[in-house]
């Protein structure tokens, strides 16, 4: 059976100052054990560092961070490599809300859900979750949130309307941490490790993947 891949080529999207990917697979040779995958960008990639950390874990934890954005058709090509190493898995946690700011939310909602469809469909999880996006402070000042934070709001919402719509999960991250200025790096965006252990074993208990 055919994989649909995306059908919108000829379109370019932009692209940030740095592009980058960071692909995980967790004692990769092991076809045995059960795993889970979280699919995102650095806040992603720190979260999944952080799980992999924690005790009393009862799955391996695979990771697909990138800058890419939700019209970036080698998202899609990033996403089949990834699938070819042929693991399944106990759920997949998906979310992409930090990057494609060329995009205004009304473009962008269409486009996550067919990008969340992909995924749900290419990897069929057990059980498919939607991360909600972390708050953006500003940089320097992080007890402030930015001038961009009332767009990830915009755009959790729209990650709502996915998870209805494709009958996934919701993990809320952004209501996790939005009181809590002092879990932030002076960047604003990223976060320090009590930050990303609190990630992620918000991860791993919604999924009851902890003992």
């Amino acid at each position: 059976m055919a994989i649909d891949t995306y059908e919108t080529a000829p379109r370019v999207s932009p692209l940030e100052k740095y592009e980058w990917d960071d692909i995980w697979w967790d004692n990769a040779p092991d076809t045995e054990g059960k795993r889970i995958l979280i699919i995102g960008d650095s806040i992603s990639r720190g979260t999944r560092r952080a799980a992999g950390k924690l005790e009393g874990r009862t799955v391996f934890i695979d990771g697909i961070a990138t800058s890419k954005a939700v019209d970036n058709p080698a998202f899609f090509t990033l996403l089949n490599y990834f699938a070819e190493a042929g693991h399944t898995y106990e759920a997949v946690f998906f979310n992409n809300g930090l990057h494609g700011w060329h995009l205004d939310e009304e473009k962008y909602a269409p486009l996550l859900t067919k990008l969340a469809k992909f995924i749900k469909d290419r990897f069929a999880p057990k059980k498919f979750f939607i991360v909600l996006t972390t708050p953006v402070r500003r940089s320097k000042q992080t007890e402030v949130f930015d001038d961009i934070n009332p767009r990830v709001l915009v755009r959790n919402s729209a990650a709502l309307d996915t998870a209805r719509e494709l009958g996934a999960e919701v993990v809320d991250l952004y209501s996790l941490i939005e009181n809590r200025p002092e879990l932030y790096t002076q960047d604003g965006v990223h976060l320090i490790d009590e930050g990303y252990a609190l990630l992620a074993r918000k991860l791993l208990t919604s999924g009851d993947f902890m003992v």
